[in-house]
């Protein structure tokens, strides 16, 4: 498959830092208050503002790093703005709690359609995986698959129709438990081997399909 080949996703060794405003897992900076369910804390809209972070625990971070709680979001230092500038991505502000800029840029995933997992081969792997496939919520009726490993995903579908015209992107399945929310995403391999040459020791690359 053409996504294996071209395509990778990323799995975070650490994570860093607290989003603001702690009481919403700083789901109000990035969606707003009314763009999430207050149940299950799943974003019912696209990102509209900025990622906010507390100052403590980031004086020395590396060049590439996902926040705490926020396992779809990746920040870069401002060193890699120029390489990545050269791909057609997005590339945000981070803000400190106060509202002053970070020293760090997040480079957004937007969600690419339609679904990514044929439901019922997603389904037959998360039972066999956790016992159970996922849970809709009652106050949002979304949703949400328990998360996978990459290499245990099936594979993606009609990536030659709508990922191949990307660069970055995010599933609009969700994952998680609990509070826990976030999309798969994936990129071009020559981005994440941009990511990765500057912070090895912090994630590692991999396919997300297994096939």
């Amino acid at each position: 498959m053409k996504l294996l080949e071209e395509y990778v996703t990323m799995r975070m060794r650490n994570n860093r830092g607290w989003p603001v405003p702690e009481s919403s897992w700083g789901l109000d900076s990035l969606y707003g208050e009314a763009g999430w369910c207050k149940s299950c804390g799943m974003p019912l809209i696209e990102q509209v503002g900025a990622l906010r972070l507390q100052r403590r625990g980031l004086a020395k971070v590396p060049d590439v790093w996902m926040p705490n709680w926020r396992f779809d979001v990746i920040c870069v230092s401002e060193s890699l703005v120029e390489p990545l500038s050269s791909f057609p991505v997005d590339l945000r502000d981070v803000e400190w709690s106060n509202g002053d800029l970070a020293p760090f840029k997040q480079l957004v995933f937007p969600t690419i359609q339609p679904h990514w997992f044929e439901p019922n081969r997603l389904r037959e792997r998360l039972e066999r995986v956790h016992g159970v496939a996922g849970a809709e919520c009652k106050a949002c009726d979304r949703w949400r698959w328990m998360p996978l490993k990459p290499g245990e995903f099936p594979d993606v579908l009609g990536m030659d129709g709508w990922m191949g015209r990307h660069f970055v992107g995010a599933s609009p399945e969700w994952f998680g438990d609990g509070w826990v929310c976030f999309r798969e995403f994936a990129m071009l391999r020559e981005i994440g081997e941009l990511l990765y040459r500057n912070s090895p020791r912090e994630f590692s690359l991999a396919a997300l399909s297994s096939a």
